[in-house]
C-alpha cells in the first residue's frame, strides 16, 4: 500500500477527538489492538465476492491484500476486509470503481505523518469496542471522510455536509467479525428556530464574536461584532445591513480602528 501524506481535514471533529486520540496512543492495549487489526489472516469466501471480482479489482489497484504467489489465496486484514465491503456497498449505491479508487487513499490516511496510526484504526477502536455508530462519507469529488455519529450530526449542523454518500459501517464489521455488536445511536435534542438561526449566523456571517441575548431564558437578539483598520468608509461597514452601529476608536487624533455591531432580532 502506498505511503499518504496527512492531511488537514475539512469535517469538524473537536477536542473529543484529539483527547481520545492521545490516550490511544498511550494504551499498550489499544497499540496491540491495532497490530491485530493490521494482520492478514482473513480469506474472502466466494459468498462475499468471486475471484473474478477480486481479480478485476486487484488489476484495478483496489484493494490491499498478500499472497504467496500469484496463484496462491489472498490474504486480508480486518481493514482491508472491510474496504472489500466498502467496495460493494459502494457499487450497489451507483458509485464507479474510478470513483471508489479516489476514496481509496482516505480510507488508508495516516492521521499524522510522523506515526502509523490511521483514521480507521481510530474509528475501528471505537465501532467495536466503545459501540459508537460510525460512518464513511463519500463526498463527489471522491475524498472520504470517517465521522461517528455525534461528529456526523455536528457538521451538518455547521453545513461541513453537502452533496455526499454515507456508508454505515458498523453493520459491514458485523458480518465480517461474525458476531453481533450492538450500537445505539444518542438521541438529540431537536433545536428551535432560533438557535437554527444563531447556528446560521455562525455560518454566514463574519465576525469577530457574537453576543447572544437572553430575556426571562428566551433568546431574543443577537449582535454580530466584527473589526475593521480606520480607513475602512463607514457606508462600506452599513451596506446591505440594517440596525448597524459603529464604534471609532481613535489613536494620535485619528481612527485606528471602526467595531461594527449588527443587532438582529431572533
Amino acid at each position: 500500500m502506498e505511503d499518504q501524506n496527512s492531511y488537514k481535514s475539512p469535517v469538524f471533529r473537536g477536542d473529543s477527538f484529539l483527547i481520545n486520540l492521545g490516550m490511544l496512543c498511550d494504551s499498550p492495549k489499544a497499540t496491540e489492538i491495532i497490530k491485530r487489526f493490521h494482520s492478514r489472516h482473513l480469506e474472502i469466501e466466494k459468498s462475499d465476492v468471486s475471484y473474478r471480482v477480486l481479480t478485476h479489482w486487484d488489476s484495478l489497484g483496489l484493494i490491499e491484500c498478500e499472497r504467496d504467489s500469484s496463484q496462491g489465496w489472498r490474504r486480508f486484514n480486518l481493514i482491508e476486509t472491510l474496504w472489500l465491503s466498502v467496495i460493494k456497498k459502494a457499487r450497489e449505491l451507483g458509485i464507479s470503481l474510478e470513483q471508489i479508487k479516489k476514496v481509496k487513499s482516505s480510507f488508508f490516511q495516516k492521521i499524522s505523518p510522523n506515526d502509523e496510526l490511521t483514521f480507521i484504526d481510530y474509528y475501528l477502536i471505537g465501532a467495536i469496542f466503545m459501540k459508537f455508530p460510525t460512518f464513511l462519507i463519500i463526498f463527489p469529488e471522491g475524498r472520504g471522510e470517517f465521522l461517528s455519529y455525534e461528529e456526523l450530526v455536528v457538521n451538518f449542523y455547521m453545513g461541513a455536509l453537502q452533496s455526499h454518500i454515507s456508508i454505515f459501517l458498523n453493520p459491514l464489521l458485523n458480518q465480517i467479525l461474525r458476531k453481533k455488536i450492538e450500537w445505539s445511536f444518542p438521541l438529540q435534542q431537536t433545536i428551535s428556530a432560533k438557535q437554527a438561526k444563531i447556528i446560521d449566523f455562525m455560518n454566514t456571517e463574519d465576525f469577530d464574536y457574537l453576543h447572544i441575548l437572553k430575556k426571562k431564558n428566551e433568546l431574543t437578539d443577537v449582535k454580530i461584532v466584527k473589526s475593521f483598520s480606520g480607513s475602512t468608509k463607514e457606508d462600506e461597514l452599513e451596506e446591505d445591513h440594517e440596525n448597524v452601529s459603529i464604534e471609532n476608536h481613535y489613536e494620535n487624533g485619528g481612527i485606528k480602528t471602526r467595531k461594527r455591531t449588527i443587532h438582529k432580532k431572533l
